[in-house]
């Protein structure tokens, strides 16, 4: 049962950032027509969450249609953006659940690691986001740029100005979704250890990080943030892509995973344009890996086995939507 689905909208992306290795993929896009189908029957499979991403999602003008159409199926929203196009574009996005944009640190750290000038476009874009009464979170990704106390400080309380949450993850640096630079922006694991340290003590004095203590803990274990393994070190995590998340990409193609399958894989893989969506999912195979130290990957696991931990965490988390009565 998909009761995620990751819609990788488009490859296309307006953004120049450091360790991004994502392609500019020159193929055809499924059309508004198809992803509506694509999410009405994954609603009728039992989907219940659709995070949009990309490339750069609010380059596909028809967006808004696209989160309306899951609103009315029910089918909880998240966007993962850089958060440039918000301003503009947000008015139209009134439906949606959660927008992520990141947040790497100050303005120089975070224009140093993305682009000239994309710290205040994405502080502008939170900005418009909450005003359209969406929730929002930043997303910052650990590396040897912003491992200072003082950087981690400031990207939380970016969230936290915001009335939003703050997400970390660690630098992802496999090929080819990672650029070749991300390697030298990757931190060793005792640095790594060191900086969720800090996260998980900010978390403890009730600051406003947006992922549990315990996927924070299962990162800081990990020995190699690029590690695939049979099992995780310490305990076996059960991952459920394929069974109960995947990834349906720009041209259609349906994957088990936003990391584990590359781009230039995707022509091999189970298309909605061959059959429609249930059908390609059913074609979905387990994986050889079962654990990983991608953050949102880890937290979608650990909440689709029910840890108890994790659980809770989600339910603290839980805000009053804007505008309604408290």
């Amino acid at each position: 049962m998909p009761l995620a689905l990751t819609a990788r909208v488009t490859w296309r992306c307006d953004a120049l950032c450091a360790a991004c290795g994502m392609p500019n993929v020159a193929r055809p896009e499924l059309t508004t027509t198809e992803w509506v189908r694509v999410l009405d029957e994954a609603s009728t499979l039992g989907c219940v969450r659709v995070c949009f991403t990309g490339g750069e999602p609010l380059l596909r003008d028809d967006l808004g249609d696209l989160v309306d159409r899951c609103a009315s199926l029910g089918m909880a929203t998240t966007l993962e953006t850089n958060g440039a196009g918000l301003v503009q574009r947000a008015r139209f996005l009134r439906s949606l659940g959660q927008v992520l944009v990141p947040v790497e640190g100050d303005e120089a750290v975070h224009d140093a690691i993305r682009e000239p000038g994309s710290y205040n476009r994405a502080i502008a874009g939170l900005q418009a986001a909450r005003a359209a009464g969406i929730a929002v979170s930043t997303v910052t990704t650990l590396c040897t740029k912003n491992q200072d106390p003082e950087q981690l400080d400031a990207a939380l309380r970016s969230a936290e100005a915001l009335g939003g949450t703050a997400m970390f993850q660690l630098l992802h640096s496999e090929l080819p979704l990672a650029s070749r630079s991300a390697r030298r922006l990757r931190l060793k694991p005792e640095e790594a250890r060191a900086a969720l340290d800090w996260v998980m003590r900010a978390q403890a004095k009730g600051r406003a990080v947006g992922i549990s203590a315990k996927t924070l803990q299962y990162l800081s274990t990990w020995p190699h943030a690029d590690g695939i393994a049979s099992t995780a070190p310490h305990e076996d995590v059960h991952c459920s892509a394929g069974n109960l998340h995947c990834v349906v990409d720009a041209d259609g193609s349906v994957i088990p995973c936003v990391v584990r399958v590359s781009v230039a894989g995707a022509s091999a893989a189970p298309n909605v344009r061959d059959g429609g969506f249930g059908a390609a999912f059913a074609l979905l195979r387990e994986q050889p890996c079962r654990a990983c130290a991608v953050a949102p990957l880890v937290e979608y696991n650990y909440l689709l086995n029910l840890n108890r931990h994790a659980v809770i965490a989600r339910l603290g988390r839980v805000r009053t939507p804007l505008g309604s009565a408290a």
